[in-house]
């Protein structure tokens, strides 16, 4: 893709999506990129963005916004994959095989700032994970849940 000035991309494919890897590896060849949103369907989910971040780099987007479901067990690889995120956005988090011992390896950004999150299917205990892994530094989060009531009792 030779776009070199391309600083914003908002891209929704008519099909159906067979894999969103295929998207984010073109995506780290635009080294100018600071906004993308993306809204797409799948039929299945991916396992991991992993190999291809070391393939392709890291990415130079600061906003990045989601609009499909998108397992948790894939949100270490996009942190580690978009290490320059001020701003996150993901409509329909959704619960996978959420790995513990990835957190372990994991580092909280100090850019990402305003973390935009609609949950589906995740318990509260694996949401405080979340939080207490990759947004140490978060100044405004904004989360809805519609189906787990220990969210109301979290203290």
């Amino acid at each position: 893709m030779c776009l070199p000035n391309l600083h914003s991309m908002v891209l929704h494919p008519a099909e159906y999506v067979q894999s969103s890897i295929d998207i984010f590896s073109e995506i780290f060849l635009l080294s100018t990129l600071k906004y993308f949103k993306l809204t797409y369907q799948m039929r299945i989910y991916e396992d991991s963005l992993s190999s291809y971040s070391w393939q392709y780099g890291h990415s130079t987007i600061e906003h990045l916004t989601i609009n499909t479901c998108f397992p948790d067990s894939l949100l270490i690889d996009l942190l580690v994959c978009f290490p320059n995120l001020r701003r996150l956005s993901i409509n329909y988090l959704t619960h996978s095989h959420f790995d513990d011992t990835k957190l372990r390896i994991s580092q909280s950004s100090k850019d990402l700032k305003c973390v935009t999150l609609k949950l589906d299917l995740i318990t509260f205990n694996i949401f405080e994970k979340i939080i207490q892994n990759f947004f140490y530094y978060v100044e405004i989060l904004q989360t809805v849940t519609q189906y787990d009531s220990a969210y109301l009792d979290a203290k």
